[in-house]
């Protein structure tokens, strides 16, 4: 049951979809304000953000559709209507990235440099984005009796003691913004914050999939999704590792010594 925000017999604004909208605003506003300190072309900068939104939006709606095909057995009309909710972070991730890289490769422009800037975004904009999920009922948390939870719905509308999975996670997302952002002139070479970010958030979710009581495509004993969470910061382990170990070789080839 996804609230309502506002009725009228021409049309209907879910809260879901506001707030979501609000997420991509202020999301697109930082990175704006990382754009310019970077010396990024305005140019550039839109044409780059609107590919990658585009490969965000269509990479989330896959990997939903992928892990709730069940869901839409009897109404596959309905993987069509996003503005109900129905983007996994995952897809969208990767789906943006995807696209950002082809964009960059295609103008010689440096992926890690537009990367950085959307870091402190993405993750200020994926906090807000867990309100969302929070009044839609979705990536809700498992029944438990422990201290840790909290009264909230299903995405039945059903409420139950639940452990707050959407609070957790937006509270991880609101401290690891506060770190990227504190860091962005301190990083020692491009594509650090970003990779700290793909880190930090995909082990997060790993852990935070533990508490989850909705159900999604299981890959042995685990959710697909931690699958993903797993192979996405392992792989941005090793980028970074790749990446000092770059920047060092860089650094050092660069030293003279007077004989």
């Amino acid at each position: 049951m996804v609230p309502v925000l506002l009725a009228t017999p021409w049309f209907t604004v879910f809260s879901y979809s506001v707030l979501v909208d609000l997420a991509f605003l202020v999301g697109l506003g930082l990175a704006a304000l990382e754009v310019r300190r970077l010396g990024i072309p305005r140019s550039d900068a839109l044409q780059a953000g609107f590919w990658a939104l585009m490969g965000a939006g269509l990479g989330g709606r896959i990997l939903y559709a992928r892990l709730h095909w069940i869901a839409y057995d009897s109404d596959r009309l309905g993987l069509l209507r996003f503005w109900e909710g129905g983007l996994a972070w995952y897809g969208a991730l990767i789906g943006g990235v995807a696209f950002l890289a082809l964009y960059a490769w295609t103008m010689r422009r440096s992926f890690w440099r537009y990367a950085d800037a959307a870091a402190p975004a993405l993750a200020l904009g994926s906090a807000l984005g867990c309100l969302a999920h929070l009044l839609n009922g979705s990536a809700y948390g498992a029944v438990t009796d422990s201290t840790l939870a909290v009264n909230l719905p299903d995405l039945n509308g059903v409420y139950m003691p639940r452990y707050p999975t959407q609070l957790i996670e937006m509270a991880v997302l609101l401290a690891l913004f506060g770190l990227l952002w504190g860091l962005r002139r301190r990083w020692p070479f491009e594509g650090a914050g970003f990779l700290v970010y793909a880190i930090v958030t995909s082990a997060a979710c790993f852990i935070i999939e533990l508490l989850r009581g909705d159900a999604v495509m299981a890959v042995g004993p685990l959710r697909a999704t931690q699958v993903l969470g797993g192979i996405i910061c392992l792989t941005a382990i090793a980028a970074l590792v790749w990446r000092q170990a770059s920047n060092f070789r860089r650094q050092t080839s660069s030293v003279t010594f007077d004989v």
